[in-house]
């Protein structure tokens, strides 16, 4: 029988074994003349060893060294210069006993410093170069591998993603399965997420709001912040050096969600913050995750599932992550019983899975749970472990994964609607294939009745009320501002989507409406969840999303629930107070093509000024299978419908006018025929006045159907 191991993860570094029980942190020291944060400042092999020696009296468990700036646009240094740099403080530090990991992305660099005594090979360009994974194969280092999109030349130039935790989770992952293929023990492997490295500040708040997810991928999580403009962009300081505090701040935080190595220049500061983290119990246990599905069929069910997630986020040691929507399915096994309601969520939890068991159960005889001896018995309701984050067992106390998890449609369906893409601790993919039992039936929000002593069900009905998506924005400022029609929208809704339910959750706390209606919307599962919510809008459902379109290059995740919407014929709708870049997709009639890839909209904020920028834009973004979305000013809109006639002729474009009015006026055709319309208005003495959005649609395309009403008369330019 397999025992459970509860130890936390084992990082095997050469001659060194770290227990990542607890956060370990790694100073940082620059032997460069050029580095972002203190380039220059220790350029000399002595002066760089005795900050080494002071980091580590200050706390640090490693040294990182480095003798190559990888900040934005920096030119890359030559392996012998960068050799000649970081080898006398690699070797002088390695004989004092000091942990040292080299920064390097040269082979040659690695190696040399690997054989001075170096105990880690932190590579930022991720063991992408095929001899700088030989030089891991052929040595017992430690390993970091990092991502980073592009080099550092040009990574910065235009960042784009669809889904930033999912994408960099992936390449972490497969350059990590790719080490070990090549020889690489999975203990020497640590993944760095790469913050500044390719990413704008989006894309890094995401990360750093991802750890907890990035952390459960099966290796070590570094958190390598400090100084970074993103922390100066966070907290408002331009001063480089003055950003230790909040890089502090941000280091704790991620150590909380699951980090393991802290990457920082104050080890001091970093080293007290955490001392007093620990006091209060925070590394006692690290989080792990897990997957536990609900089931009733007894009673209340959608309600007795909603508390029973309530009760289990109640335990200090337990935070649900994402939830699920409830769904109605056939009884599995035994079929003589009332249909089931079920759910899965996602948990990060401090328990082992032995006393997370003992939870549940509780859980479960607190609402009344009597556990018959036959099995499959209805139940007033049923949790169950899915999985555990690296444990498997066949302890028959305690099952893990769960052994016929993936044949059960009600697990299944739930699961891959909160995490599109899941495997299991012991590497068995989550798909409907291998379902053969459970099925799910897509419930109706809808008013429901009880069948005496058994489980709610959407009444049928031949005329069900047409169902909506509503578009409103999460409030900024004061929450008494939100409009009547918003507050109206919110209370009325079955559904409630977000992609942020903190701020969410405190709008709706402030309405006096009820959180059970919030769903997470966020770019980890708006693709898999999308069909199924159209499913409910068709059938009658009233769903809310509030939606944080409207910073220029960040793919909305509302985009693909949006676009799949108009696609379909479902009625839209966009409330006052939603943005400009969301109304003008809407108003537009036009949806994307294929956004299996991309996002479905691209907002790209204002064009350049000059044509040749505008046409550089523009070309950049042609293969981009989505709606481009632009704002513009009435004087320079004929230019720049110019430079989009020339770039892309055959492209249907919209240019909406006077969003903040719900587009007052849409004008639809070719660039070129949009251009001549104005120019008639030109001459009547009628000037395009407002705000002017232009969406320009993928590829050549009829005009869609219109899918909103609008108060005012549309001018079209073709039929």
């Amino acid at each position: 029988m397999t025992e459970l191991d509860f130890s936390d993860t084992t990082w095997r570094c050469g001659g060194f074994s770290f227990d990542l029980d607890k956060p370990l942190i790694m100073g940082i020291v620059n032997v460069t003349p050029d580095s972002f944060s203190d380039g220059g400042d220790y350029f000399s092999c002595d002066v760089a060893y005795e900050h080494a020696l002071q980091l580590v009296a200050q706390g640090a468990a490693i040294i990182d060294v480095g003798g190559e700036s990888t900040r934005p646009s920096s030119d890359e240094v030559s392996a012998a210069d960068e050799l000649a740099r970081v080898l006398p403080v690699v070797t002088r530090l390695a004989a004092e006993g000091v942990v040292v990991s080299v920064d390097t992305r040269h082979a040659e660099v690695a190696s040399a410093c690997v054989a001075a005594g170096a105990a880690i090979i932190n590579d930022v360009s991720g063991f992408r170069d095929p001899e700088m994974v030989a030089v891991a194969a052929n040595c017992d280092a430690g390993l970091i591998v990092m991502h980073m999109l592009g080099e550092p030349k040009n990574m910065q130039a235009d960042p784009i993603y669809v889904d930033v935790v999912r994408e960099v989770g992936e390449y972490l992952c497969s350059q990590a399965a790719m080490l070990e293929a090549a020889g690489v023990a999975g203990e020497r492997i640590a993944i760095d997420p790469g913050p500044g490295f390719g990413k704008n500040y989006e894309h890094n708040l995401a990360l750093l709001r991802g750890n907890n997810e990035l952390a459960s991928l099966g290796y070590p999580l570094v958190a390598a912040f400090s100084r970074k403009s993103f922390v100066g962009q966070l907290a408002g300081i331009t001063d480089v050096k003055k950003r230790d505090g909040a890089s502090v701040a941000i280091a704790c935080y991620a150590a909380d969600a699951g980090a393991r190595i802290l990457r920082v220049h104050d080890v001091a500061g970093t080293r007290e913050a955490l001392a007093v983290l620990e006091v209060t119990g925070a590394f006692d246990q690290a989080w792990h995750r897990a997957i536990v599905a609900l089931g009733s069929n007894l009673g209340d069910s959608t309600a007795t599932i909603e508390a029973a997630i309530q009760e289990l986020n109640s335990n200090p040691k337990v935070s649900v992550v994402k939830t699920s929507s409830i769904y109605l399915s056939e009884p599995a096994y035994n079929e003589e019983q009332e249909p089931f309601s079920n759910a899965v969520i996602e948990i990060k939890t401090k328990l082992n899975p032995y006393e997370l068991l003992s939870v549940l159960q509780a859980i479960e005889d607190s609402f009344g749970r009597t556990r018959s001896e036959k099995a499959n018995a209805p139940r007033t309701l049923d949790l169950d472990i899915i999985d555990y984050e690296g444990k498997v067992s066949d302890d028959p106390v305690l099952l893990l994964p769960h052994p016929v998890a993936t044949e059960r449609d009600f697990v299944v369906t739930p699961l891959l609607e909160i995490i599109p893409d899941y495997t299991l601790a012991d590497g068995t993919k989550v798909s409907k294939e291998t379902v053969t039992v459970g099925k799910v039936c897509h419930f109706r929000n809808l008013p429901c009745h009880s069948r005496e002593g058994g489980n709610p069900h959407p009444q049928d009905t031949d005329d069900p009320t047409p169902g909506k998506l509503q578009i409103c924005a999460t409030p900024i400022g004061n929450l008494s501002d939100i409009t009547p029609r918003v507050v109206e929208a919110l209370k009325t809704a079955d559904i409630i989507l977000a992609e942020d339910t903190r701020v969410a959750r405190k709008l709706l706390t402030h309405l006096n409406i009820h959180a059970n209606k919030l769903q997470r919307c966020d770019e980890n599962v708006i693709r898999q969840a999308t069909p199924n919510i159209i499913q409910k809008i068709q059938a009658g459902s009233q769903v809310a999303l509030i939606s944080d379109a409207g910073t220029p290059g960040i793919a909305d995740p509302g985009s693909f629930l949006i676009d799949a919407a108009i696609k379909t014929g479902c009625q839209v709708e966009v409330l006052p107070g939603a943005s400009a870049a969301i109304c003008a997709v809407v108003a537009s009639g036009l949806s994307s093509t294929d956004h299996t890839n991309t996002p479905a909209f691209y907002f790209g904020g204002f064009l350049p000024r000059k044509k040749a920028q505008i046409t550089a834009t523009l070309n950049n973004l042609a293969d981009l299978n989505a709606l481009l979305v632009f704002f513009e000013s009435p004087h320079r809109t004929a230019a720049t419908l110019e430079a989009i006639a020339e770039t892309f002729p055959d492209r249907q474009v919209a240019l909406t006018r006077e969003l903040t009015k719900l587009h007052e006026e849409v004008i639809r055709g070719s660039a070129k025929e949009i251009t001549a319309e104005l120019e008639q208005r030109a001459q009547k003495g009628q000037q395009l006045k407002g705000e002017i959005a232009l969406v320009i649609a993928p590829n050549p395309q009829k005009r869609e159907k219109r899918v909103h009403q609008d108060r005012y008369a549309n001018k079209n330019c073709s039929s």
